[in-house]
């Protein structure tokens, strides 16, 4: 989940780096934490912004979600280090069954029943109303949940079982091998309750709002639609107390803007007693502490003064600065685990000068990735060719990773036109009958110091081409980044996308997803929808492949390197790492056994 919440069934083996935690000596740690004063159970985190709001349907923050994610509940959700859907709503994973006949045949249902302790904070039952509600308002055409709706697509109905409330259907009209995962966890189940106390959807089945024509009749007839919208979007449905709520084992209690977030567990949590038998529901610190601090400097004097417990995203040389200094490391841990991640260049092909390929591709062998990786990262990220992270099973290997090779870069600008006709060092070419320089912009957000290295290297990388790279570092952070690459303001860009541990690519590059570079056509988004009705795995993985080669044909991102986050997290707890981002789950920081008797 930009981050959407999609996630995929898979097993993968996660490889830490040597820097990542391994089992530790509790006695060495007794002794490192001899200096540390802090022994509460309360979890103080950075954040690199202040969240949007805390609405999980309307949110564009993936800081917004790192709260949601302990407030709301998903009927399957992630184990952090298997990567497997395991169910945290749900009793089980749900049962499928093929449709054969009526109007949907040729699609999947799924049945699933919600945990009977499950409850919302007013201890009224979580039941599948409340499911079939969370959806309707994502398909309300007139909520802004764009970020969402493309992954519901398939699904048609909710059917609630009369007898147990619990206990409901999610018919789809397709064969998708992500069907699973599209209905269990691209949104947490929200009360209607709350966010829908007048009704206004209760009687409007979800088969109206799935169904296409119905919908648009909605809209012209029925006010209600627009009446829920313009009170879903009130701002105390995204911040206020009482009005973030959710069945998660966190309630919000309270945000400072520009101080903190907070979140407190709840007394009487309905997950407690299922822990054992549920990772999902495990949650151990008693407060969670979310600090926007927007500087990094400010950031490591909270750390070095012990007033925060977990600081991400360090800058690759303050985190090997800190590492080595005892001060730091006394108390805290540090963390690079290779992440389901990829840093790369976003070209925006609809711009004259890049909509041929070959421009494209010369670009690709003009800018030096592993001196970015070496000189930017330590020498922590790996290559790849294509938006597929090289540890998956159908990651393309007969993909050349493009070399640094400026005469190549030189001789693909002269096959597509551009040569330097007036020596003035850059190349130029006749466009619209008017002589054009090869000067692009290169935006990147200027709050982040490897950023503003990694432009300094494409530019002077692309000068040696005949490239000229002005840097625009005006973006104040990285979601200013996203919003100008969606409205196709730019033309080369930094840009940087979680992974889940399958890849459904139609979100990225379908021509009516969220495509941010003008790749496709006709016939690639027919491949991609090939890919979604493939159940064989085998023959999916080919087709995966295939479009792997298209995308690398044309090139509309030049991929820099695998990622690998980069954190601290105070040495009192317990936590598993994971691959997925942000590389840590902040309920399962667990306190050591030698803090908690400190404690007592």
């Amino acid at each position: 989940m930009n981050h959407v919440r999609v996630l995929f069934i898979s097993c993968l083996v996660v490889c830490l780096l040597a820097s990542c935690k391994t089992d530790s000596k509790e006695g060495a740690d007794t002794a490192a934490l001899a200096s540390c004063e802090r022994t509460n159970n309360e979890v103080v985190l950075r954040l690199e912004a202040e969240p949007d709001m805390l609405n999980p349907v309307l949110t564009t923050s993936g800081y917004a979600n790192q709260l949601n994610y302990q407030v709301f509940s998903f009927l399957l959700t992630l184990d952090p280090e298997t990567l497997e859907f395991i169910p945290q709503l749900a009793k089980e994973r749900p049962a499928v069954t093929l449709i054969e006949e009526g109007p949907f045949a040729g699609g999947t249902s799924y049945t699933y029943e919600i945990q009977d302790e499950a409850v919302w904070e007013d201890g009224s039952a979580v039941t599948g109303h409340d499911y079939a509600f969370t959806l309707k308002a994502v398909l309300n055409p007139e909520v802004p949940a764009v970020r969402l709706r493309p992954h519901i697509s398939l699904i048609k109905d909710v059917v609630v079982d009369e007898d147990n409330p619990k206990r409901f259907t999610v018919v789809t009209d397709k064969r998708y091998f992500s069907g699973e995962e599209k209905t269990s966890s691209t949104f947490p189940v929200m009360p209607a309750s709350v966010y829908d106390p007048n009704g206004y959807l209760t009687d409007i089945a979800v088969s109206e709002f799935t169904d296409a024509a119905k919908v648009e009749q909605l809209v012209a007839s029925d006010d209600r639609l627009k009446k829920f919208a313009d009170e879903f979007k009130l701002a105390k449905y995204g911040r206020e107390v009482g009005f973030v709520s959710g069945s998660g084992p966190y309630k919000f209690v309270g945000w400072e803007t520009g101080q903190e977030l907070v979140l407190e567990k709840k007394a009487d949590w309905w997950g407690d007693p299922l822990a054992s038998k549920y990772r999902s529901l495990e949650a151990f610190p008693d407060r969670l502490v979310f600090r926007p601090i927007k500087e990094a400097a400010t950031a490591f004097q909270g750390l070095k003064a012990g007033e925060i417990d977990v600081v991400p995203s360090i800058d690759p040389a303050t985190f090997m600065d800190m590492k080595e200094d005892p001060t730091v490391t006394d108390c805290y841990e540090f963390y690079s685990p290779s992440m389901l991640a990829i840093a790369y260049i976003s070209l925006n092909t609809n711009n004259p000068k890049l909509s041929d390929k070959r421009v494209r591709q010369a670009l690709s062998h003009a800018i030096d990735a592993n001196a970015i990786i070496e000189q930017v990262y330590f020498g922590i990220g790996e290559r790849l060719a294509s938006p597929v992270h090289p540890s998956q099973p159908f990651y393309n290997k007969d993909l050349e990773i493009p070399a640094y090779d400026i005469e190549k870069a030189k001789a693909l600008l002269a096959e597509a036109g551009w040569t330097d006709t007036n020596q003035d060092g850059t190349v130029d070419k006749e466009i619209g009958g008017k002589r054009e320089e090869m000067k692009l912009t290169y935006s990147f957000s200027s709050s982040s110091a490897t950023a503003q290295r990694t432009a300094l290297i494409i530019q002077e990388n692309a000068r040696r081409a005949g490239v000229e790279i002005e840097l625009d570092g005006s973006a104040a952070n990285g979601r200013e980044l996203v919003t100008r690459q969606r409205s196709g303001d730019y033309e080369l860009s930094g840009a940087g996308r979680s992974l889940a541990p399958n890849w459904e690519p139609r979100q990225n590059y379908h021509t009516q997803g969220d495509n941010r570079t003008g790749f496709g056509n006709a016939d690639t988004d027919a491949l991609m929808t090939k890919i979604q009705e493939t159940l064989d795995q085998e023959e999916r993985y080919k087709l995966y492949g295939d479009l792997q080669e298209m995308i690398y044909d044309e090139r509309p991102e030049i991929y820099i390197m695998t990622y690998s986050v980069r954190f601290a997290i105070h040495k009192r707890f317990d936590t598993p790492i994971s691959a997925y981002f942000p590389g840590y789950f902040p309920n399962f920081m667990k306190l050591r056994s030698s803090q908690m008797a400190a404690g007592k």
